[in-house]
């Protein structure tokens, strides 16, 4: 395992915006952007938790506050994950815990 300040990772934090034209019609545009991280399995213990509210956890990634704007998809190796919680350990990072969501890798 990685140890948690070691960011030698990428992800990329993904914004969905949707607009509505004047028939109805719903359209979505996404912003992304690639951003530095830690990423870890998650715990044991917060599997089970998340688990309890129908979660499906993944993984944990940490990353610097400043570069989070609260997006709620972050894409790793081409999977895209929701983001169910987050925590701030510190000042300068913040963990974005990742649950493996229907719907956004193109599944039900």
């Amino acid at each position: 395992m990685r140890k948690v300040d070691d960011k030698n990772s990428t992800c990329t934090l993904i914004v969905q915006t949707a607009t509505e034209d004047s028939e109805g019609f719903k359209s979505f545009s996404e912003q992304s952007k690639d951003v530095w991280c830690s990423i870890e399995s998650i715990t044991q213990h917060e599997f089970f938790e998340a688990g309890r509210d129908d979660i499906r956890a993944e993984y944990k990634v940490t990353l610097n506050v400043d570069d989070y704007d609260g997006q709620r998809i972050v894409e790793i190796d081409g999977s895209r994950y929701a983001v169910y919680r987050t925590y701030r350990p510190g000042a300068d990072d913040i963990e974005l815990y990742l649950e493996d969501k229907a719907g956004l890798n193109g599944t039900v």
